[in-house]
C-alpha cells in the first residue's frame, strides 16, 4: 500500500520481468500531495505486469513511457511486453501512452479496467495518447479491451503535435486496437483527435 507519494507512486525504470499484484495506491486530489501523483509508470522496461490493483489519485492512473529525447534516443530502450489487467482507477487521468516516448513503445495491453470519478472529482479521461512534437520514436501494437469508464472529462483522446512537426520528431503510431470500451457521463468529447 502506498499513500500520498510526493511524486509518482510506482515507476519501474530500465526494469525487466517484474510482476506487480494487489497494488493499492492512494493520494488526495488537492493540496500538497496532488502534483504529478501518477499511479504506475513503467518506463524503458520490458515484461512488466500490473494486475488486480486499485489506484486512487489525481494524475495518470497508468502511464507507459520510454524516456525523453535525446537521452532516450541514445539508450534506445523501449517499453515493451506490458500487461495492465483488472485495475480500478478512481479519480485519475486514466490509461495513458506518453508523453515521454522517445525510446519507443510496443506490445502493450490494457484489459478489464474500470475508471471513474471519486470524492466529487471526475476522472480527467479514460484512454489517452500524449505524443508531443519532438519525441519521435514509435508506438505500436497497443490493445485496450474491456474498459469501462464513468464520470470522466473525455473518452478517447489522441493528442499529437499542436503545430507542424518534422518527420524525425513525429511519433509513428501503428496497430492500435480499442475494443469493447463503454464510457458514460462524459463532460467533454467522447473521441478527440488533436494534431495528427
Amino acid at each position: 500500500q502506498l499513500y500520498n507519494s510526493a511524486n509518482v507512486h510506482m515507476s519501474p525504470v530500465f526494469c525487466q520481468r517484474m510482476r506487480f499484484r494487489r497494488l493499492y495506491a492512494y493520494s488526495d486530489f488537492a493540496g500538497p500531495h496532488h502534483k504529478n501523483t501518477d499511479g504506475f509508470n513503467p518506463s524503458s522496461s520490458s515484461d512488466i505486469s500490473l494486475e488486480d490493483s486499485y489506484i486512487h489519485n489525481g494524475d495518470d492512473c497508468v502511464a507507459i513511457k520510454s524516456g525523453k529525447q535525446p537521452s532516450a534516443w541514445s539508450c534506445d530502450i523501449p517499453s515493451q511486453n506490458i500487461l495492465i489487467k483488472n485495475v480500478t482507477c478512481a479519480g485519475s487521468h486514466g490509461l495513458t501512452i506518453g508523453s515521454e516516448v522517445a525510446g519507443g513503445i510496443r506490445n502493450i495491453s490494457f484489459l478489464d479496467v474500470r475508471i471513474h470519478g471519486a470524492d466529487g472529482h471526475p476522472s480527467s479521461g479514460a484512454i489517452k495518447f500524449k505524443l508531443p512534437c519532438g519525441r519521435g520514436a514509435y508506438v505500436t501494437d497497443v490493445l485496450y479491451e474491456n474498459v469501462t469508464a464513468s464520470d470522466v472529462a473525455s473518452g478517447i483522446m489522441l493528442a499529437g503535435a499542436a503545430s507542424s512537426c518534422s518527420l524525425n520528431g513525429s511519433t509513428v503510431v501503428n496497430n492500435v486496437t480499442i475494443r469493447n470500451v463503454l464510457v458514460q457521463k462524459i463532460a467533454g468529447p467522447a473521441f478527440a483527435i488533436d494534431g495528427y
